[in-house]
């Protein structure tokens, strides 16, 4: 079971197949991000592998062939389609993977419009990042490249860790972890040197950041980027977008960086932010309201499958910021409903790089949109959590149509 990037688990006949057991030894320390896997008291493997240390099973998988990622796109878009979703940025990509979206597209079986994000630094072994640069270089492509259904975004980064598992790179430390900050995935000097690299060769970007100090050098990247070589067009993001110093909201506003936070991990991830890292500063994770003061672009997400790819969900927790159990995470930082609305069309849109094609119905724009029994901005936000579209249209084609 892969349900989040920096974990898996599996179970014993998964470990007899790839031959770990109790003698296989740990992953080199050594080695950045290189990852781990839990003993029990025996020293036998538990199933419970971290980061880099995943390989060990993966490796041992089957390969998946051009059919398995075609059907797996069009029952995937099928089902974005049945909760009102229309397009989509898909980050992290390899090759294999591209190609089953574009094989997916010329069967016309992709019903959601698609913004591939190229697998940058972060994801793979240190031996297929290092050919990385040559490979960007050589594609003699930029973002925006294909039509309006599938297309190039950008390249996608993911220099640090989550907050639940504490690994995420902060500027002050976990609870009860004096000596713990979390880790870097990718060193922060290479970072700014290969956001530059990347900006040069026109790819917009989109960054995994969910410790502070991670977020701040990120941007802090982006705008030396866009200051040395300035091309406004590319709408380099922050993916969660978690903890913003004033260092932080002072460059995505002046360089309109938009914040793509995850409201749903609010509701099911909540209250292991509070044990990682307090209520005080749980409070401030995804900060929507300090981003729309300080006119900082806001887009809604999912990062589905870690969250639940239901937009209507991930309104609800914006408007209430309620973890599972109740929890209210900092209520200064709510937003209203047409806000949230808002951050789940024109401003995913905006993030995209797209306003001008999609995220609201005008004369001009593609003809995708959404057919509701209800104002879902007005009423209980509870209502939001078992909300389910009468119908969606893609390109002026009904995708899903219960009318």
């Amino acid at each position: 079971l892969h349900r989040v990037w920096n974990k898996l688990t599996c179970n014993s006949e998964a470990l007899r197949i790839a031959g770990i057991n109790r003698h296989t030894p740990d992953p080199p320390a050594g080695v950045a991000y290189s990852g781990s896997f839990d003993r029990d008291e025996h020293g036998e493997p538990t199933g419970l592998f971290r980061d880099r240390a995943k390989d060990l099973i993966t490796n041992c998988l089957p390969a998946r062939g051009a059919e398995d990622y075609t059907r797996a796109l069009e029952i995937g878009s099928h089902r974005y389609n049945a909760v009102g979703i229309t397009a989509v940025g898909e980050p992290g990509l390899y090759p294999e993977e591209v190609h089953g979206f574009h094989q997916a597209h010329l069967e016309n079986r992709l019903t959601v419009r698609t913004e591939l994000m190229l697998a940058g630094w972060g994801f793979g072994s240190v031996e297929i990042e290092s050919e990385l640069p040559d490979r960007f270089k050589s594609l003699g492509v930029m973002s925006g490249f294909g039509d309006d259904m599938l297309r190039i975004g950008g390249v996608k980064f993911m220099p640090d860790g989550g907050i639940g598992d504490r690994t995420a790179r902060l500027f002050e430390p976990y609870e009860e972890e004096a000596d713990n900050r979390g880790q870097w995935i990718v060193d922060p000097h290479e970072l700014t040197y290969l956001v530059s690299l990347v900006h040069d060769l026109g790819f917009a970007i989109d960054t995994h950041t969910c410790g502070d100090e991670a977020q701040q050098v990120t941007v802090e990247a982006y705008a030396a980027a866009q200051e040395a070589n300035p091309k406004p067009w590319l709408r380099h993001r922050v993916h969660h977008a978690y903890l913003p110093t004033r260092r932080t909201l002072e460059l995505m506003a002046a360089y309109r960086i938009p914040a793509v936070v995850s409201d749903p991990f609010l509701r099911s991830l909540g209250e292991s932010y509070v044990t990682s890292i307090g209520l005080d500063r749980a409070s401030r994770m995804m900060p929507m309201r300090t981003y729309l003061d300080r006119g900082i672009p806001l887009a809604g997400s999912s990062d589905s499958p870690v969250a639940v790819f239901d937009p209507w969900i991930g309104m609800h927790a914006a408007i209430t910021r309620q973890t599972v159990l109740g929890t209210v995470l900092g209520p200064s930082e709510r937003i209203s409903p047409r806000e949230a609305l808002r951050s789940y069309t024109i401003g995913g849109a905006y993030a995209l790089g797209r306003e001008r094609e999609i995220g609201s119905i005008e004369p001009g724009k593609l003809a995708d949109l959404v057919l509701l029994d209800d104002d879902p901005i007005e009423g209980d936000p509870a209502r939001l959590l078992a909300w389910t579209p009468r119908a969606t249209m893609v390109g002026g084609n009904w995708t899903v149509d219960h009318r």
